[in-house]
């Protein structure tokens, strides 16, 4: 279907560094200011055939935006480093510097739609991260070393998307379509509460044969979860000759989700103890002709493994990363001048793919997110050969063949 979309950002920032102590010490501090606002015409009206009505003049953005947000961000950080006096005396042409920051995030243009009509408040959140950078033999060796801690607020949990669709505007909208109205009636079958029949646009159609149907919209709302990410990141250089350099990336993370279905739950099990705890309601028919409860059933478990996940490590990320790289350029001298022979070495670590599959009383079969499946380690390997010359004066002309 159609739709009709606009928005607007407007962003402020001001950064100021300041070098204290001849140098040795290095100050940032940071302020941003974000305003966001966005129209949404949301989906087109129908005509008595059904046909959505797009025209310019009754399909129109409103005059109030349905997001008008702003927020402040601020950030600081300190650089130290070695007083030349005391780098003059260390060994091997060494140098260290160790850093900390604290910074602030906000993105306005992230909303994510509540079941419940209007928007969360947008994604925010704090990092803070330490570390230091060591140099040796006059900056050929460099490596640096941080370590991170960042929480975030508000994000969108987009597992919830299509539960939250089921049970807040397609199964009821199925139900009413696919039986007669005085079987749905007599049934008393539930449902979801008025601001949520608000949200996804709910409009009651009486057929000529004066049954009742269900049309709406399906607004892709979600919920919005916390997330705790720790991890640690190292970067090496290595100019081990003139014409021989090498570099080594290695990250290490873990993030921990918390509040799952935070706004929706309530609302999810009271319509599911209806549904599955009446036969009346859980035998009338979905699309394909099936009682309606093998679908609730199959979306409850959906919501009931997300909230099992609560509190515990996102397997699905990839742990470890860690990627070699080595790139050689023969000397002028040489009489393979030009050309240069390079590799790499990329790994990741495993990252589940999918769960055993449990019997639950209630819910049937329903995925063991205990019991993950692991999906293999992940090992690329990189070749490259390459030729450089002057093609003109001014013009350098690179040939890399991977």
């Amino acid at each position: 279907g159609a739709t009709l979309k606009r928005s607007e950002t407007s962003s402020r920032a001001v950064a100021l560094q300041s070098y204290w102590f001849d140098d040795i010490l290095v100050s940032t501090l940071g302020w941003r200011n974000d305003q966001f606002e966005n129209y949404d015409a949301g989906q087109a009206m129908q005509d008595f055939r059904g046909s959505r009505q797009v025209g310019s003049d009754v399909y129109q953005l409103p005059t109030t935006p349905d997001i008008d947000t702003e927020g402040d961000t601020f950030s600081w950080g300190l650089v130290a480093h070695t007083p030349q006096n005391v780098k003059d005396n260390l060994p091997g042409g060494m140098d260290l510097s160790i850093h900390y920051s604290e910074s602030e995030n906000f993105a306005p243009s992230a909303v994510a739609r509540s079941p419940y009509g209007g928007f969360f408040n947008p994604p925010s959140g704090t990092t803070q991260d330490y570390g230091a950078t060591l140099s040796l033999f006059d900056n050929k060796i460099v490596a640096r070393m941080t370590w991170y801690e960042t929480i975030q607020q508000n994000l969108f949990d987009n597992r919830l998307v299509g539960p939250y669709l089921w049970f807040f505007y397609q199964v009821p909208q199925q139900v009413y379509n696919n039986n007669p109205t005085a079987d749905v009636l007599a049934a008393n079958f539930e449902l979801p509460v008025q601001a949520i029949q608000d949200a996804y646009r709910w409009n009651f159609i009486t057929n000529p044969d004066g049954s009742i149907a269900i049309d709406g919209e399906s607004i892709g709302a979600g919920d919005i979860i916390q997330a705790v990410s720790e991890g640690f990141e190292m970067d090496v250089t290595a100019n081990l000759t003139r014409n021989w350099r090498l570099s080594l990336n290695a990250a290490q993370q873990e993030a921990v989700r918390t509040g799952t279905a935070q706004t929706g739950i309530d609302e999810v099990n009271r319509l599911a103890a209806a549904w599955l705890g009446n036969a009346a309601q859980g035998d009338l028919l979905e699309n394909n002709n099936n009682p309606v409860r093998g679908r609730i059933s199959q979306q409850f478990a959906l919501v009931q493994n997300a909230l099992a996940s609560d509190g515990q490590k996102a397997n699905e990320l990839r742990e470890w990363r860690i990627n070699l790289v080595t790139n050689y350029t023969f000397a002028k001298e040489s009489p393979l001048k030009g050309f240069g022979v390079g590799g790499a070495l990329r790994y990741q670590s495993k990252s589940a793919i999918g769960n055993e599959l449990r019997t639950d009383p209630e819910l049937g079969v329903i995925p063991d997110i205990s019991k993950p499946f692991w999906g293999p380690d992940d090992v690329k390997v990189d070749t490259w050969f390459s030729y450089r010359t002057k093609i003109f004066s001014d013009i350098d002309w690179i040939l890399q063949l991977n």
